[in-house]
C-alpha cells in the first residue's frame, strides 16, 4: 500500500521560518505522509532544526548536501519520493491544516487556493477559484496554460507517476519552476482546481529576478525562450509554444528594448519574427496585432 504524500522542502538558511513550516505539516488532519528535507549546505541552524524534527517524528527525513541550489535540492527529493502525490513546499511558507485533504480523483495535477502574506503573516492577496473546475482536454489545457497559469509549483499537488522522470534543469537560475511545470503540462490528461486546502506564500523583499541587471535579465529571458522552444519542439505544440512566447515574453522584451545592447536587439528581432510567424491560436487578438506590427517595424528600421 503506497504512502499518500511526499513533501519536498529545500532548506537553505531559513532558521527563523522553518519551524512554522514544519509545524504546519504536523498539524495536518491526514497523517500518511513523508517530508523530505534537503538541507542544501545551510550555514545557520537550519540543518540542526531538520535533524531535531526527524529525531522526534520519523515522517521527516533529512538529507544534508553541499550547496547546489534549489533545483539540485528538489531533484534529490524527487529521486527519493515514494508518495502517490508530490508537493513542493518552500521552507519559509506554510500550509493550512487540510492541505492534504484530497478526494478520490483521476487528476494528474490539483491546484490549490493560495494566499500571499508578508513577513508578519498579514494577507496581501488571495487567489481562490470561485468554483471547482476540471480541465480534461488539450485545447482548454493549453489555453489555460498560456493565459491563466501561475508558474509557482507550491500551490499544486502532482501525481508522482506524472513526474516520475521529470527533473529540474540545474543550469537554469531563474524560471526553473515554470520549465518544470511546462514539461508536466505536455503529459497531463486531467487538471483539477480545488476549493480545499490553502498554501501561504511569504513574500520577502526583492525577488531573484529584480536583483539582476537589465541586460543580464534579457539574456536570461532569451535562454528561457530557447528552453521553451526545445521542450515544445513537436508540431502538436505549435500553438502552445507561440502562445507562451507572446503572452509571457513579448511585452517584457518591448519594455526592455531601449536599454538593449546591439547583440540583444538582434536576438529580439529574431525572436519577434519567430513569434510573428507562429500559430496564434491561444493569443488574444490585440496581442497578435502588436506582435505582427512590432515585427514589421523591426524589419523596416
Amino acid at each position: 500500500n503506497r504512502m499518500k504524500f511526499s513533501v519536498l522542502i529545500p532548506v537553505y538558511n531559513v532558521e527563523s521560518y522553518l519551524c512554522r513550516c514544519l509545524d504546519s505539516l504536523k498539524k495536518q488532519s491526514y497523517s500518511d505522509w513523508e517530508c523530505i528535507l534537503i538541507d542544501d549546505g545551510s550555514s545557520d541552524g537550519s540543518g540542526i532544526i531538520c535533524d531535531e524534527y526527524a529525531h522526534k517524528d520519523n515522517r521527516f527525513k533529512v538529507i544534508h548536501k553541499k550547496n547546489g541550489g534549489v533545483s539540485s535540492a528538489r531533484n534529490v527529493g524527487l529521486d527519493l519520493a515514494k508518495g502517490e502525490w508530490v508537493i513542493f513546499v518552500d521552507a519559509d511558507d506554510w500550509v493550512s491544516d487540510d492541505f492534504f485533504d484530497i478526494d478520490d480523483t483521476s487528476a494528474d495535477i490539483i491546484e490549490r487556493p493560495y494566499f500571499v502574506v508578508d513577513e508578519k503573516g498579514k494577507v496581501l492577496s488571495q487567489h481562490c477559484p470561485s468554483f471547482h473546475r476540471v480541465i480534461n482536454n488539450k485545447e482548454e489545457m493549453f489555453n489555460f496554460f498560456v493565459r491563466e497559469r501561475t508558474n509557482a509549483l507550491w500551490n499544486k499537488v502532482f501525481r508522482l507517476d506524472l513526474i516520475r522522470d521529470v527533473r529540474f534543469d540545474e543550469n537554469v537560475c531563474i524560471g526553473e519552476d515554470f520549465l518544470f511545470y511546462l514539461e508536466t503540462i505536455k503529459r497531463v490528461k486531467y487538471y483539477e482546481f480545488s476549493l480545499k486546502g490553502a498554501y501561504f506564500y511569504m513574500q520577502r523583499l526583492g525577488s531573484a529576478m529584480s536583483n539582476i541587471k537589465e541586460d543580464r535579465r534579457v539574456r536570461i529571458l532569451f535562454e528561457n525562450m530557447q528552453h521553451v522552444k526545445s521542450i515544445l519542439n513537436l508540431d502538436e505544440y505549435d500553438g502552445l509554444r507561440t502562445g507562451i512566447m507572446c503572452v509571457s515574453y513579448f511585452s517584457f522584451l518591448c519594455r526592455s528594448q531601449k536599454g538593449m545592447s546591439r547583440e540583444s536587439l538582434d536576438d529580439m528581432k529574431m525572436w519577434v519574427s519567430y513569434m510573428a510567424s507562429g500559430n496564434f491560436k491561444y493569443v488574444p487578438l490585440l496581442l497578435r496585432m502588436k506582435v505582427v506590427v512590432k515585427n514589421l517595424a523591426m524589419n523596416i528600421f
